[in-house]
Order: C-alpha cells, then structure tokens, then sequence
C-alpha cells in the first residue's frame, strides 16, 4: 500500500470550492475549516526512511489512546460493530472511540500511515457510524486524530497536529496514485485512493506540506502496525 511521495512535477493546478470535508472529523471539530481551497494533483514514486534527525517518527513508537478498549477477541465484524455502537450509546455525532484493532476488524486492509510527523506521540481513534441506522458512514468511516499531547487534554488547536479520515468506496474525481491537495486556512488536507478505501489527511500549518505528503504516501495494513 506503501506510495512514496518525492514528486517530480505538479500535474494539475485548479480554484475548488469544497463544503468543510473535515468539518467532522473527531468528536468537536469547528476548529477545521476547509474553504475556498487551492487544488493540486501530484504524483512520484521513492521511498524515504526515518532517521535519527528525520522530521517523521515510526508508527510504532504512538501510544493509541483507545487500544484498552478492545472487548472483542473472536474479530467478528458484526460484534465488533455492535459492541462499539453500543459502548457510543447511539452518540448524536457519529463518532464513537475505538480501539485500532476493532477498526482494523471492521474495515478490513485499511492502512495508516507507517511514519507520522515526528511531533506527533499519541493517536485517538474513532469509528464512525450513521447515527440513524447504526452502520458506519460510507463517506467517513474512520477517523484518527495525531496529537503531540494527551488526547483531548488541550484545545485541538494546540494538541492536534493532524486528522487521517477514512471513507469507504472510490472517488472518481481522483485518479488511482495521484494525491488531491487542497490549501486551506488551518494547513493542507490531502485525498487520494487505496482501494477500497478513500483517505483525507488534514495536517496544520505546523506540519511543512512535504512532510504531510510523505505520511499519506507511507500506508501500511492496520492490522500490521499493532
């Protein structure tokens, strides 16, 4: 799943008007804010490693803030669905606190990404659902939430240096290996395809735009990383 992002040339540059495509992303989110972006669709091929003085830190050295939460050890989709519905007890928001392994249950191959912005130490992670017919949101399915802080204990503003939103199904308006990027006042948000999935990477004016590109082109399997 891994697409390294070294690019050698910009393809396409475009005016979009996109409706907040983070706007819910995490628990509260107003503080993300997506108008009157800038587009670009880019491509490459390379492979970046972390090193001691790299700006991206390794996956593996995240604490999961929910990974306590797993109550369901025979990976059955269906229980696990339910039993994180249920621990939301029918949230208004949709968004519903999940450990990595139940999304990785739930949404079979889906990646996240092997290195992170070395800033970041901690990761909050939610299933999302429709909340009037219990299953999850197509559009957003999964959300991850990369903090340098403890999750949740300082504003999103100061804590949060990135969100990876995760929908299901493909978007033809992106090309298979292109990323969509879009400027906006808060940073940059980042869409590309690794089907069956599609993914948005939102990272905050702190985080330098290569950086962001390099951690949307390092997917691995969920299910690997833990």
């Amino acid at each position: 799943m891994r697409r390294s992002l070294w690019f050698a040339a910009m393809l396409v540059v475009t005016i979009a008007c996109v409706d907040a495509p983070l706007s819910r992303v995490g628990d509260i989110s107003e503080d993300v804010i997506h108008d009157d972006p800038q587009v670009t669709m880019v491509t490459g091929e390379e492979q970046v490693p972390v090193e001691a003085d790299s700006p991206y830190r390794p996956a593996s050295d995240l604490t999961w803030s929910n990974d306590d939460m797993d109550e369901i050890a025979s990976g059955d989709t269906a229980a696990v669905l339910t039993a994180v519905w249920d621990r939301g007890g029918g949230a208004s928001s949709g968004f519903i606190q999940a450990a990595r392994s139940e999304i990785a249950v739930s949404l079979p191959q889906v990646g996240f990404p092997s290195v992170v912005p070395s800033a970041v130490r901690h990761v909050s992670s939610q299933l999302v659902f429709d909340s009037s017919s219990g299953l999850l949101d197509a559009a957003t399915s999964a959300a991850f939430g990369l903090w340098s802080e403890t999750p949740y204990s300082v504003a999103r503003e100061a804590g949060q240096r990135a969100v990876l939103r995760v929908g299901q199904g493909v978007d033809e308006s992106i090309a298979d290996n292109d990323i969509l990027i879009e400027e906006v006042p808060q940073g940059i948000s980042l869409r590309w395809q690794e089907r069956p999935y599609t993914y948005e990477l939102f990272c905050r004016v702190s985080i330098e735009t290569q950086v962001c590109l390099e951690v949307a082109g390092s997917l691995r399997p969920l299910a690997e990383l833990g």
